[in-house]
């Protein structure tokens, strides 16, 4: 079978018989179109749990997998919270597209107990998507660090008693 050639109708019918700790796997790999379906199936089963147990883990060492399952991650916004950690986890990690995912969801999340973490970073290759993020947690505005996202269902919207935000877990400053 030529993975090239394969549509995605064809993907879900071959990952169709897979565990959902089998699609984790697939979610990692190099195929896009394998990827991009597991990562379509984790989401409808709410397999999150397994997703960031892999993150946590390093379990998942491609970009492309990495940027698969953060993105996976940021879908849920703050219905999430265990995803928190793995955005400051990630937020310095040597892929830009994969840092990038990681400050977008600390900056949507608009947690300032990330700012020590933040300006650890800003000596890195990161600089400046860090510094969009900062001045988006410090101005409370999530649409400074991504002025054209939109998100649906309100996913990202901080309810009215999060004003003292809570976050579990923490981001600890980071060593660059």
């Amino acid at each position: 079978m030529n993975l090239r050639t394969l549509s995605y109708q064809e993907a879900a019918t071959l990952l169709a018989d897979k565990s959902d700790e089998e699609l984790v796997d697939v979610l990692a790999g190099s195929s896009r179109k394998l990827g991009d379906t597991a990562w379509e199936a984790l989401g409808r089963h709410g397999r999150y749990d397994l997703v960031i147990r892999a993150l946590q883990e390093k379990k998942i060492t491609t970009r492309d997998g990495k940027v698969r399952a953060l993105n996976l991650l940021l879908s849920q916004g703050r219905r999430l919270p265990e995803a928190f950690p793995i955005y400051c986890q990630y937020a310095s990690d040597r892929s830009v597209d994969t840092a990038g995912c990681a400050l977008f969801g600390l900056a949507f999340w608009q947690d300032a107990s990330v700012l020590p973490l933040l300006e650890s970073l800003l000596g890195s290759k990161h600089s400046a998507e860090v510094t969009k993020t900062i001045d988006a947690i410090k101005a409370g505005d999530p649409k400074k660090h991504s002025p054209y996202f939109h998100y649906s269902q309100g996913v990202w919207k901080k309810e009215a008693n999060q004003a003292a935000q809570t976050t579990p877990g923490s981001c600890a400053p980071l060593r660059v």
